[in-house]
């Protein structure tokens, strides 16, 4: 038999989920899958899991709300225990579907997790997706602020002789052209097109075939 664990890591939840990941350790846990909050949808961990899975193994969970989304996807992910012949540990539930860990819940206890599933699933995807809007946003001077420096390292790189394909790929920029808007916007004289390598290894070709006098 092997035990696995699995964390939903949501960031506003980051010290409780480092606590779950420690229980699972000490519990004996072979694998921790975790996964990044911005695979919500896809699962993609928790697809994995599922996948590796033998008949007789055990899956740790922070909470049943954090492994599916509602009671759809509990009914079949209990089918799927079912099936499989595998066990599940919900830390925060306090259940044990094989009845060893915790005390035995009674009917009550478990009429009312499933009543609150859909509440609380709701309720961590709304937090995560209310902070993940904060983060995406920015005061205008520091937008302002990262423009300037990414147009002034553009123009350091170009003086420097840095090839303007990696200057591209360092700006963000979807279009080349954008890094030579600004090398002009800067007055800078574009005089070449190519690195100061491939300069200098062109005037040294040069240099070799010239005709001698």
């Amino acid at each position: 038999m092997a035990r696995v664990g699995y964390i939903m890591s949501f960031k506003h939840l980051e010290q409780e989920l480092k606590a779950d990941i420690q229980w699972m350790q000490e519990h004996g846990c072979c694998t921790i899958y975790i996964e990044d909050e911005r695979n919500e949808k896809s699962r993609i961990e928790w697809k994995d899991m599922l996948e590796q899975l033998a008949c007789g193994d055990e899956i740790v969970i922070s909470k049943f709300s954090h492994a599916v989304r509602g009671c759809r996807e509990l009914s079949v992910f209990c089918d799927y225990l079912r099936r499989e012949k595998v066990t599940v540990i919900s830390i925060h539930d306090e259940m044990d579907t094989s009845g060893k860990l915790f005390a035995q819940k009674t009917l009550p206890d478990f009429m009312d997790m499933l009543a609150t599933l859909p509440t609380e699933a709701m309720a961590l995807r709304q937090a995560h997706e209310h902070e993940a809007k904060l983060r995406a946003r920015k005061h205008p001077r520091t937008v302002s602020q990262s423009k300037s420096d990414r147009n002034n390292k553009i123009v350091r790189m170009y003086k420097q002789g840095e090839s303007i394909e990696k200057i591209w790929k360092m700006s963000g920029f979807k279009s080349r052209q954008s890094v030579f808007n600004v090398l002009t916007a800067a007055g800078v004289n574009l005089n070449r097109g190519h690195s100061r390598k491939e300069l200098d290894d062109k005037r040294t070709k040069q240099s070799l075939t010239a005709p001698q006098e």
